[in-house]
């Protein structure tokens, strides 16, 4: 009994000795199937992380930048998990003292090496993608900030206005404008410095094409600016061109003013007639006299646009020449006048002198028709003595009748015309006596 007793318990050993020696070898294939499991899910993700494809636009990369995002969280996450576990049971089986610690802990340091490996290439791709997003970004912002400023630059208008009013109008708007442009240069500038950054950090065609890009912005930036600038040019130049044409405007409609006044003056009546138009034609004088600082202010501002070569010159000219003209007809009409004025005068100073002078010659027929000589020797003296102070006053009248003697302005023209209006005649003859007798000898 005891015999059997010994065997069973020896068969009972056995059978436990194999018991634990299948369990082993059971968690030992378990944890190399997942191992070799997990190595093939790594290798899988390899494949993606390795990938050199970075994307052809903006667009593009972004989009694989954001599945790429993803795929890292999720292989993290999953990974991790799954790599810690196997690991731990790795650990629990050396620590369990397994027959295959070697093998064991052969697998958990390779698994780990292949981990570590993907991490990098997810790591790699993920700056790869990083930076070709941010190169392609920079292409896109040129792009974009280049198509803006062709953009505006066509908004450019060439309008320069009818008016003062439209003009003014045209300024604000264009001034509008320039403000509006502030934000597209502040992009401008950004990608100047961008290129600068993103210079630095490439070689050759990629450094190459990178500086180009920036500079077709800088340079359409620029022909934007300049248009711009001579847009503002022209409109002052177009506000300038209508202040002056509105000056000369303004002093030609009172110069015809003035001229119709002189000219639609009524006709004197006597020497008090002539004299109020006479003061009034001063007047006249006085308001254009006032008017000269006018005159100068406006001739200035046109000989300044002139010099500066304004694109109306043509007629910045014609109308100065025109303004000149005018106004030297203007002044030489108030000098006519003035002088047509004086004639007037005199002729009616001569006319109220010689009645003057007729009515004293009348007053004084019935003393000298008188035939009274006295008839006593008082009478006689008292009459001499009248006679006397009739001598005496006719002396005094003496000037006057001199004075009426003399021709007036009127009659010394008339005279010169005359004059020279015989000699033209004797002139004509003269030469045309010549010319025939010419024509006899011929």
């Amino acid at each position: 009994q005891s015999q059997v007793d010994k065997l069973y318990a020896g068969l009972k050993d056995l059978a436990g000795e194999r018991r634990a020696k299948l369990d082993e070898a059971l968690r030992l294939f378990q944890l190399s199937r997942e191992v070799d499991d997990l190595e093939q899910w790594i290798t899988e993700r390899e494949l993606v992380a390795s990938s050199q494809e970075l994307g052809q636009d903006y667009d593009h990369v972004t989009l694989l930048w954001e599945r790429f995002k993803e795929f890292a969280r999720e292989t993290q996450a999953v990974g991790s998990e799954r790599v810690a576990t196997a690991e731990r049971i790795a650990d629990q089986m050396i620590a369990m003292g397994h027959s295959d610690n070697a093998t064991i802990a052969q697998w958990k340091e390779g698994l780990k090496e292949t981990w570590q490996d993907l991490l990098e290439l997810i790591e790699t791709r993920t700056q790869m993608l990083a930076a070709s997003r941010e190169l392609h970004k920079y292409f896109h912002d040129c792009k974009d900030t280049l198509q803006r400023v062709n953009e505006k630059a066509r908004g450019v208008s060439d309008e320069l206005g009818r008016d003062a009013i439209s003009v003014g109008a045209l300024q604000r708007k264009h001034h509008n404008f320039m403000q509006d442009l502030s934000t597209l240069h502040q992009q401008v500038e950004a990608i100047r410095a961008e290129c600068a950054r993103l210079g630095a950090m490439y070689a050759g065609e990629k450094a190459a094409e990178i500086t180009r890009r920036e500079a077709e912005v800088r340079e359409a930036w620029a022909a934007l600016s300049a248009a711009c600038g001579a847009r503002a040019a022209k409109l002052e130049d177009a506000d300038h061109l209508y202040r002056f044409l509105n000056q000369v405007r303004t002093l030609t409609l009172w110069m015809d003013d003035v001229v119709r006044q002189m000219n639609t003056g009524e006709k004197p009546r006597d020497v008090s007639g002539v004299e109020l138009l006479m003061n009034n034609h001063q007047s006249l004088k006085a308001e254009i006299d006032t008017r000269e600082d006018n005159f100068s202010a406006c001739i200035s501002l046109g000989r300044e646009l002139l010099a500066r070569q304004h694109y109306a010159s043509a007629d910045i000219k014609e109308k100065l020449l025109q303004l000149t003209n005018q106004r030297n007809a203007l002044l030489r009409r108030w000098e006519e006048r003035w002088e047509n004025l004086q004639l007037i005068l005199e002729v009616y100073q001569f006319a109220r002198d010689a009645a003057v002078a007729e009515a004293w010659l009348i007053a004084q027929e019935p003393y000298l028709m008188s035939q009274e000589l006295g008839h006593t020797i008082d009478e006689v003296e008292s009459l001499i003595k009248k006679h006397e102070a009739f001598e005496k006053s006719a002396a005094a009248q003496e000037d006057r009748f001199s004075a009426l003697q003399r021709l007036t302005t009127f009659e010394v023209k008339e005279k010169k015309r005359r004059q020279e209006a015989a000699e033209a005649a004797e002139r004509e003859k003269r030469e045309r006596e010549a010319a025939e007798a010419a024509a006899a000898a011929a």
